[in-house]
Order: structure tokens, then C-alpha cells, then sequence
């Protein structure tokens, strides 16, 4: 699981694990989830407990390609397959 927190102050999370709420309620504390990303359809399992907790977050993302840092700010770039919130 990789959270990335947005220059907006909100959170991207990338292959969200199996987690008890209190956990993801720890995470929340961080900022607002804004997106929560499968970069496989073998991953997306995975989003449903994040997706419930936080329904106001996109999901269904696939993560096309991370390049590395640039002054300390990572380039991700993905696309969204059917646009669910």
C-alpha cells in the first residue's frame, strides 16, 4: 500500500491492504482520501472495504506509470475505467 499525500492536501492511495477501521481511520487523519487506485483488476478486491469507509473517494484507477522524483515529487500518472465514486 502506498498513500501519497496531493500539494491539495488530500490523499492517493495506491493498492489499499485488508485493514481494521481504526487503522484506516488513522490513515484519514493524514488528509482526505480522494483516490483509492487498483494498478491491476487482481488488486480491486482490495478496494472495497477503503471504498465503503470513504465513499466519497474515486476509485476504480489503474496506475499507468510512476516515474521517479523530480525535487522530491513523485509523477504518477493513471486513468480512470469507469469512473465510479
Amino acid at each position: 500500500m502506498i498513500v501519497v499525500k496531493l500539494t491539495d492536501g488530500s490523499l492517493w492511495i495506491n493498492s489499499p491492504v485488508e485493514a481494521a477501521h481504526e487503522d484506516m481511520l488513522r490513515v484519514a487523519r493524514l488528509g482526505q482520501i480522494r483516490d483509492l487506485v487498483a494498478p491491476s483488476p487482481l488488486h480491486e478486491w482490495r478496494l472495497h472495504s477503503w471504498a465503503h469507509a470513504f465513499p466519497e473517494a474515486r476509485r476504480n484507477f489503474e496506475l499507468l506509470q510512476t516515474r521517479g522524483f523530480d525535487n522530491g515529487i513523485v509523477h504518477v500518472h493513471y486513468r480512470i475505467r469507469g469512473g465510479t465514486r
